[in-house]
């Protein structure tokens, strides 16, 4: 018989209680893929999560050391204010499945305060130290990325053992603990992650009502031409100041 893969889902949560929409979505993402691997049998699901605190880094790393230790193969993270579509797993997992050199596959999704900038970053500028803001990007196929949020990420647990820990931490005001674990690959100088976005796979960021790319759009006045969406450096420029400014990692 052959040997199921295990997938995880992880929930490093800081909030004080799980809003009714990320719940029930939650619960929607499960539904969907149980019924999905029915007849397959093909992955074993395990979740976990834990609220020691408010340090979302440590939250992250003792999840992901949890779970590379259990033998996890794929850990795909949700954040409890964030909603992906339901199909989530399945969908990641197909990409898997039909390429197999992907190691990591991030949602669409944005921060919650204007600019509303997308969670995910084109390119790690070595000599600035910093991720580059995706300034454009299809809507409708998988693109290349160097750095994402880890609100809507699967993620192979192979990658885990290429650095060296911790994997997580928050550096300063620059890196969040997610940038700052995709950052460790160019600092210690081996195989950066091989990520993609699925835009299909766009995210609600819950405050008081969901935010998702169509408020960057829309914020912004970006065009869209052919499903591919761009941002002039002019705007771009203007868009990253104003982030750097008003929007906390």
């Amino acid at each position: 018989m052959k040997k199921s893969i295990k997938i995880a889902i992880l929930i490093a949560d800081n909030r004080p209680y799980w809003d009714k929409e990320f719940t029930l979505n939650l619960l929607g993402i499960i539904r969907s893929f149980t019924k999905w691997d029915r007849t397959k049998h093909k992955y074993r699901l395990e979740i976990a999560t834990n609220s020691n605190g408010y340090d979302v880094g440590e939250m992250r790393e003792t999840l992901a050391d949890e779970m590379v230790i259990a033998g996890a193969d794929i850990l795909f993270w949700i954040d409890s204010d964030t909603c992906p579509p339901i199909n989530m797993l399945e969908r990641m997992l197909t990409i898997f499945e039909k390429f197999e050199d992907i190691e990591a596959i991030t949602g669409l999704y944005t921060f919650k305060v204007p600019p509303f900038l997308p969670h995910v970053y084109s390119n790690y500028d070595a000599k600035e130290d910093k991720f580059d803001i995706a300034g454009g990007f299809p809507l409708k196929k998988l693109f290349e990325v160097q750095g994402a949020g880890f609100g809507c990420l699967a993620i192979k647990t192979k990658v885990f053992k290429r650095i060296t820990k911790p994997w997580f931490d928050f550096d300063s005001k620059k890196h969040g603990e997610d940038l700052y674990f995709f950052r460790k690959f160019f600092i210690e100088k081996v195989k950066p992650v091989n990520i993609v976005c699925d835009p299909h796979l766009k995210c609600r960021h819950l405050r008081q009502v969901g935010i998702s790319i169509d408020h960057y759009i829309g914020s912004n006045n970006l065009k869209i031409e052919k499903d591919w969406i761009q941002a002039t450096p002019e705007i771009l420029k203007k868009i990253g100041q104003f982030h750097e400014q008003n929007v906390k990692h």
